[in-house]
């Protein structure tokens, strides 16, 4: 019977996994070494301020005469409701919500990529 090492093996469900491959799990083999590069996923502070931003807006504008539209439009999804989204789609781009990485002088707010 062959050896099994997959993740759902019970024989190493305790093991942390830098261990079963015979590698020290400490914070002294995960230091930075001079030459490494780490890459920061954190959010800056303007990404942060912009997702409470448009929270703010879709929880403002998502309801009442929109609330139907809500969740809808996905794969298999997209006739559905076809008339209020097209409705929706204009509410968003008279808002600005719309082309959003476009430059401004074609009608776009030139946002970040993680702020798409």
């Amino acid at each position: 019977m062959p050896l099994s090492t997959g993740p759902l093996d019970y024989r190493f469900r305790d093991i942390p996994i830098g261990a079963r491959d015979g590698i020290e799990c400490s914070p002294a083999n995960h230091a930075a070494q001079p030459d490494e590069v780490h890459l920061d996923t954190r959010f800056s502070n303007e990404d942060e301020a912009f997702r409470l931003e448009i929270a703010g807006w879709l929880a403002d504008n998502l309801s009442g005469q929109f609330a139907a539209v809500r969740g809808r439009g996905g794969p298999g999804d997209e006739l559905a409701l076809f008339d209020e989204r097209c409705e929706w789609e204009r509410k968003m781009g008279e808002d600005g919500w719309t082309c959003v990485g476009w430059p401004q002088e074609y009608g776009g707010r030139e946002l970040s990529l993680t702020q798409h």
